[in-house]
């Protein structure tokens, strides 16, 4: 990562390692296939929903079959609306592949949504669908500091695949932890948003699971 920023400034950096490249632009041919595909604080820097979209196209047709792509925005309302957006898409794609006669023709949501189903948050939550992660700056000068700092995401992982099983569910929230119980909102498989209370008592493996989840 060092090495692109120092790219990107022209600021002299050493030659990078065999087997590693990269593109200050996408490739102008769509025969290159990646086997991993980022797009980190990007998308909403577009003007319009169709650019979004059409970017989005751009990075899938780009994504070797197997491969991932990986969207990431920041987690306000905006953000999630764009990660959302572009997940609708991605599915409706896939869908219109796999009425194709292609056998490699498909693609699912590997994270955070363990369905393709319409998201429960987006269509009837007032909250983004955002996750805290933890984080450092590189050692740059002209970076305010190195220090740890904590934000807010949210973020779509799809695979170039079809589904073969049904996803886990996935806590959308911190938990909610006593003594005595623990209380934890998920997101299911079946496209639902679900409220799980595990009981130390009643539910002691359910219980012991649910104390070391992490939002």
């Amino acid at each position: 990562a060092r090495m692109i920023l120092d790219a990107e400034t022209s600021v002299p950096s050493p030659a990078v390692s065999a087997g590693i490249s990269f593109r200050l632009h996408l490739p102008s041919t769509v025969t290159l296939k990646y086997d991993l595909v980022i797009c980190s604080q990007a998308l909403m820097e577009l003007k319009s929903a169709n650019e979004r979209l059409a970017t989005i196209n751009n990075l899938w047709d780009r994504v070797e079959q197997g491969g991932y792509l990986v969207l990431a925005e920041v987690g306000t309302n905006a953000g999630f609306h764009v990660i959302a957006e572009a997940r609708d898409y991605l599915i409706k794609v896939c869908q219109l592949e796999g009425d194709e006669a292609r056998g490699d023709a498909g693609g699912h949501c590997v994270a955070p949504c363990p369905h393709e189903s319409p998201c429960p948050r987006h269509a009837h939550d007032t909250v983004p669908c955002n996750f805290n992660i933890k984080y450092s700056n590189f050692n740059i000068q002209e970076l305010k500091s190195p220090d740890s700092s904590n934000e807010f995401i949210s973020y779509l992982i799809f695979k170039k695949e079809k589904r073969k099983s049904a996803g886990l569910p996935r806590l959308v929230e911190t938990p909610v932890k006593t003594k005595t119980c623990i209380y934890c909102r998920l997101c299911s498989a079946e496209g639902n948003l679900q409220e799980v209370l595990a009981r130390k008592k009643e539910d002691p493996e359910l219980f012991q699971l649910a104390k070391r989840l992490q939002w």
